[in-house]
C-alpha cells in the first residue's frame, strides 16, 4: 500500500518536473531468496516484497520510476542473538558470507 500510494505521488511530481529523480527502495532481507530452517512464518513475506519490487519496477520504468530492493543477510540485531550469542553458530553464519562478518546496522 505504501508503494502504491507513493508512486501516485511520485506520477504527479512526474507530470509537473520530469527531472526529479524518483525511486522507491524497498528493504527485505536474504531471506527472499535463501530459506533457513524454521522460516516458514518469515521468509514468504520476503519473498513477496522481491516480486513486488521486480513487478513494479518493471511497471513504472517507462515513466522514469525507478524501484529497487535490499536484502542484507545477517546484521547483529536482536532477531539474530543465537548466533551473536552462540559462538559456534556465529562461525557457522559467518562461514556463509563472502566477507566472512555478520553486518552491523550502522
Amino acid at each position: 500500500m505504501c508503494c502504491l500510494e507513493a508512486l501516485k505521488k511520485m506520477m504527479i511530481l512526474g507530470e509537473r518536473d520530469c527531472k526529479k529523480d524518483r525511486c522507491i527502495i524497498n528493504i527485505s532481507s536474504v531471506h527472499e531468496s535463501t530459506p533457513s530452517p524454521l522460516g516458514a512464518p518469515y521468509a514468504p513475506q520476503k519473498g513477496e516484497m522481491e516480486i513486488l519490487t521486480k513487478t513494479l519496477a518493471l511497471e513504472v520504468a517507462d515513466k522514469g520510476i525507478r524501484v529497487n530492493g535490499i536484502a542484507p543477510g545477517a546484521i547483529a540485531t536482536d532477531m539474530n542473538s543465537d548466533i551473536l550469542e552462540n559462538k559456534e553458530e556465529g562461525k557457522e553464519e559467518e562461514n556463509k558470507i563472502p566477507m566472512h562478518r555478520i553486518g552491523n546496522p550502522e
